[in-house]
């Protein structure tokens, strides 16, 4: 059997039942559901949540809700329904698969069935299983298809580079590989699922299913990753932890840290954007057209900041002629009924 859980913070009630309707849709029927309402106790719209989830309880016995008593965040939240799958985190029994659920995303109907066949299709030795997956824009109804590349079996030297897993919504998990690599980091403010695969697949295979069974929503309502400084402090937990790791594989390293330059940049460290690419640079000091990209990036970057700042006029007189001269290029995007 498989725990659906879906963890939930000061989102209004409508956002979390779409979520909750997803998960009844599902193609594949062995599933029970637990909401974890991570709100804080004043959350003027928690009331509302509690109502609605319960209404959907009382009418189908395998959902459930469960609240905390306050706000501790999101990893406590998902190690709450991981508490409920394994009926201890030690992993002794409960559910077999847990599949996580953010609150504003949905699954597709066949999530679930095709997700559990490609698991037991791979044996014991795949602890993780994931898919391609559909960004939705709340605000402009327009929607683009990710297409993953698709790594599958031992992506852990693949993980270190970069989250090609993405979102943990994209996911199906063997519930025992927790027993083996600990419950979800609750230091983490951002990148905590990336932390999760890395410890996952060095001890476990992982699986991909090719098509798009998940719909990712962008909205104005606060995605975690939204937060610059919270997306540092996960990138940076993620160094800190895997440490050993880049210390033994110095591309790996070099790449990081080019990438972490650039996000310091965009948030307006550029001491610490400088001081990243230097770094990154004494690592791989011959791969010279990517170190020269990256330092074009952050002067370019540091201009434009400066000229929004202090010149603000010239900066979006400039920028709206350049989208003017290149044309709003969205063909990527195309229109259609998602509900």
């Amino acid at each position: 059997m498989i725990l659906a859980a879906i963890t939930t913070h000061k989102r209004k009630p409508e956002m979390v039942e779409r979520a909750v309707r997803s998960v009844i849709a599902q193609t594949y029927t062995d599933w029970n559901l637990v909401v974890v309402d991570d709100s804080p106790a004043d959350w003027e719209f928690r009331g509302e949540v509690r109502k609605m989830v319960e209404g959907y309880a009382q009418l189908d016995g395998r959902i459930r809700y469960v609240a905390h008593d306050r706000n501790y965040g999101a990893q406590r939240a998902r190690n709450t329904a991981l508490g409920i799958a394994a009926n201890t985190h030690g992993g002794g029994g409960g559910y077999e698969f847990i599949a996580y659920l953010d609150d504003d995303d949905e699954w597709l109907p066949e999530k679930l069935e095709k997700q559990l066949a490609r698991l037991e299709e791979c044996g014991e030795d795949t602890g993780l299983v994931y898919c391609n997956s559909r960004v939705l824009n709340d605000n402009t109804g327009l929607m683009r298809d990710i297409n993953n590349p698709g790594y599958e079996g031992n992506i852990h030297d693949r993980l270190m580079l970069e989250n090609m897993v993405g979102s943990a919504s994209f996911t199906m998990l063997r519930t025992k590989a927790f027993a083996d690599v600990g419950d979800w980091d609750e230091e983490f403010e951002s990148c905590q699922d990336w932390d999760m695969w890395i410890r996952i697949t060095k001890q476990y295979n992982v699986a991909f299913v090719n098509e798009q069974l998940v719909n990712y929503h962008i909205h104005n309502s606060g995605n975690i990753g939204d937060s610059v400084d919270r997306y540092i402090q996960g990138l940076e937990r993620i160094l800190s932890k895997n440490w050993t790791y880049y210390v033994d594989h110095k591309y790996a390293h070099w790449k990081s840290l080019q990438y972490i330059s650039r996000i310091y940049c965009g948030g307006g460290y550029y001491k610490k954007s400088f001081r990243a690419f230097f770094k990154a640079v004494v690592l791989q000091p011959l791969r010279l057209w990517e170190n020269f990209r990256a330092i074009c990036y952050i002067v370019k970057r540091i201009i434009k900041d400066l000229m929004k700042r202090y010149s603000p006029k010239m900066f979006y007189a400039l920028k709206g002629l350049k989208q003017k001269l290149k044309g709003e290029d969205k063909s990527w995007y195309r229109q259609e009924n998602r509900h």
